[in-house]
């Protein structure tokens, strides 16, 4: 049951930095045991002006890694000081370029998700920016990094994204109140409609090291589309034996987001510990092991999620039985009826009068059992017709 939980989950290692590709992904994969890498698109300190453009290049070749390795087990990651909304049109249309500049070399990867820095309070030229990334590169799914709260003036250091270096300009932060996390869903729900619910825009989730006071802020984000979970290295804490573990809270907000399975990435240094940030991804491993396997029902529903149905015509079409088997995996919707059905036995009829339940589209006598049931929890006699 473990080993088939831990197989189902993605683990990434995302460092400030990554001077040779390979070596990192070499290292990443046969020493930390992760999937794949986050590596920045352009070099972190390359400031790219496109009025007066540079001789050399912005970035690595494309040679250094073989078309398998870029599509499957790297991420690319946009550079963070782009400023898309900012007031200043000089600064505005050289973040465009650059943008632009990074999503067509993704997109000459065949790279398979790119991470974007946080969008600003506003972000509408953001969204229009991703808009159009998504129509020149449709095979490319674009992860927005959301932090979970604001971090306080002391800790931007620690959780700020690793690639921002000495030198460049941080994006524009959301705009949240310590210890909140309503800010945050706020500006990516603002993008999302922006975006036009478009599917390939999901949301890379950091968690930071003072969670939402109020559980509801952390509940919310189960209906949105986490394609991962950002773990900075900073908000471990140590055990005895010296290795990172997480805080109760943090484990419980991991174990709440799991069922949706996003990829888990660990952000820091690699020389965050003595093994490297192996031990980072050796604890969520173990996490990720004590969480139980899904059930029949929760096996039935993941097809579906995030996904919106087309309505079906059983009065028009001969529906198969199997979708009328998936039609009864919602325990809800009968055990609803047959609560709402019982209360107004209770309510509207006294014991000894027969009641008339009409079952307009029974398929295959679900809501009918509802109503019998109902029956004889209320103690009501009840005539039951099956159209």
């Amino acid at each position: 049951r473990r080993a088939t939980m831990v197989g189902r989950v993605d683990f990434g290692v995302e460092t400030p930095g990554a001077a040779d590709v390979p070596e990192l992904l070499d290292t990443a994969k046969k020493q930390w045991q992760a999937n794949f890498c986050v590596v920045p698109l352009a070099h972190p300190r390359y400031w790219r002006d496109h009025r007066q453009p540079r001789q050399e290049q912005f970035t690595r070749s494309d040679l250094v890694l073989d078309s398998e390795s870029w599509s499957g087990h790297v991420v690319g990651k946009i550079s963070p000081w782009l400023q898309l909304d900012s007031a200043d049109p000089t600064c505005r249309r050289q973040s465009e370029a650059a943008f632009k500049q990074e999503v067509a070399w993704a997109s000459h990867l065949t790279l398979q998700s790119i991470l974007v820095p946080p969008p600003g309070a506003e972000a509408v030229n953001y969204a229009r920016c991703i808009i159009q990334a998504l129509l020149t590169a449709p095979h490319v799914h674009i992860w927005v990094r959301v932090p979970l709260t604001h971090p306080s003036k002391g800790d931007q250091a620690a959780t700020a994204p690793p690639a921002e270096e000495e030198g460049a300009e941080a994006a524009p932060g959301l705009d949240d109140e310590p210890s909140s996390g309503s800010g945050a869903w706020g500006s990516w729900n603002r993008l999302r409609c922006l975006c036009e619910q478009v599917p390939n825009l999901g949301v890379a989730l950091q968690l930071t090291a003072d969670l939402p006071d109020d559980p509801e802020e952390l509940a919310r984000w189960c209906g949105e589309p986490v394609r991962a979970v950002i773990l900075p290295a900073s908000i471990f804490l140590t055990n005895r034996q010296g290795y990172p573990t997480l805080s109760r809270r943090h484990q419980a907000a991991l174990q709440q987001l799991m069922p949706h399975r996003p990829r888990l990435v660990v952000s820091g240094r690699p020389d965050a510990h003595g093994e490297g940030l192996g031990a980072h991804v050796q604890y969520l491993r173990f996490l990720a092991s004590k969480l139980s396997t899904l059930t029949q029902q929760e096996k039935y529903e993941a097809p579906y999620y995030d996904f919106l149905q087309a309505p079906l015509q059983p009065l028009q079409d001969n529906l198969e039985s199997q979708t009328y088997e998936t039609f009864e995996k919602d325990p809800v919707k009968y055990e609803r009826y047959e609560r709402a059905i019982h209360l107004y036995l209770m309510h509207q009829h006294a014991p000894g009068a027969e009641a008339v339940v009409m079952v307009v589209g029974a398929g295959r006598g679900p809501l009918v059992a509802a109503a019998l049931a109902a029956s004889r929890s209320s103690g009501r006699r009840v005539r039951v017709f099956a159209v």
